[in-house]
């Protein structure tokens, strides 16, 4: 009792496995984390054309490559549809899977509408500990996706990280998503 580091040790203890948190440095254009299962859900609609969506990809790259060994991720693309990196599961974080993730990365391209229902289906699915969702436009249809994220969130405590990328027009519901 009343000693800070004995307290946080007992709780790291105390987690299950898979609930186990991973330093807390790692971030995506400086929004931090929470656990060890991470989810990258990023617009590649029509309007991120150019450096826009050049710029996400590198910072997503970025991010990949500063993954700890005992984490685990996931990609999601959406514009209309959801466009996920082509596995089943979450992938461990190991040098190999982040290199292959990375080529995967740089292959996507942007066009199309803006709608993440799709991968936020099948991001809830896999259980993540934190999702990044970044987006630089108002979504198709934004109190969907709001009433979509509370329904699957309300019996979790995933973090959800929005990102209003070069545009603040979608900015008052990424907010409130957050």
């Amino acid at each position: 009792q009343g000693h800070g580091p004995a307290a946080e040790n007992l709780r790291l203890l105390q987690l299950k496995e898979d609930e186990q948190e991973v330093d807390d440095s790692i971030a995506f254009f400086g929004t931090r984390s929470k656990g060890t299962r991470f989810v990258f859900i990023i617009d590649k609609s029509g309007s991120m054309t150019g450096r826009r969506f050049s710029d996400a990809q590198l910072e997503l790259i970025k991010t990949l490559r500063s993954l700890p060994s005992k984490a685990f991720f996931m990609i999601y693309f959406f514009n209309a549809t959801s466009d996920g990196m082509p596995v089943a599961n979450l992938l461990p974080a190991t040098p190999h899977n982040i290199e292959w993730a990375v080529k995967w990365v740089s292959s996507r391209s942007p066009g199309g509408g803006t709608d993440p229902r799709q991968s936020l289906a099948y991001t809830f699915q896999i259980q993540p500990h934190t999702i990044w969702l970044l987006s630089d436009g108002k979504f198709k249809e934004p109190q969907m996706v709001i009433r979509q994220i509370d329904m699957a969130n309300r019996f979790r405590s995933v973090r959800i990280n929005t990102l209003a990328f070069h545009d603040r027009a979608g900015e008052v519901v990424l907010q409130q998503i957050a």
